[in-house]
């Protein structure tokens, strides 16, 4: 499957920042080959995320933070 071209503000992102955005979280048990690849076996689930959600749990702005910024002189 060819989605298209990747949006430039979603160009840079991490695995991890991919996968909290996903519409799915898919489950499956994946193996390494002799060849270095990788194979997987069995079934595939899917789960549904509401990403909308978990958006809004989110601090915005960082003064919401509970962080101290120090900086050396």
């Amino acid at each position: 499957m060819d989605p298209g071209p990747l949006p430039h503000e979603l160009s840079g992102l991490t695995q991890v920042e991919e996968m909290l955005i996903s519409a799915v979280m898919p489950i499956m048990s994946l193996y390494r080959l002799p060849q270095g690849q990788y194979g997987y076996t069995g079934h595939v689930v899917n789960l549904p995320q509401d990403v909308a959600s978990f958006a809004h749990s989110l601090p915005r702005l960082p003064s919401d933070l509970d962080v101290i910024v120090v900086r050396r002189e």
